[in-house]
């Protein structure tokens, strides 16, 4: 199994480090355009993944506005988990 590898560079937000973290199964991510929530979606997608052997991409549903926003998130979530 991958680790997660640099998760929270240095000065992370704490709620985005939360988020992360939350062991809720469902969570909202809501700020303004550029403040990171495809970066805490893309970490708790890929934390989600690797941090147990019970649980697969077709039981995690991740939503986003754009299709720019998917397609970034997408590739941050291989980078991580490939």
């Amino acid at each position: 199994m991958s680790e997660l590898k640099n998760l929270f560079p240095e000065n992370t937000p704490q709620g985005q480090k939360q988020a992360v973290n939350s062991n809720k199964q469902i969570i909202t991510v809501t700020a303004g355009a550029g403040t990171g929530k495809t970066w805490v979606l893309s970490n708790r997608y890929a934390r989600l993944l690797l941090s147990s052997n019970e649980v697969l991409p077709k039981d995690i549903l991740t939503l986003t506005y754009t299709e720019t926003a998917a397609s970034e998130m997408k590739s941050r979530i291989e980078e991580r988990v490939i």
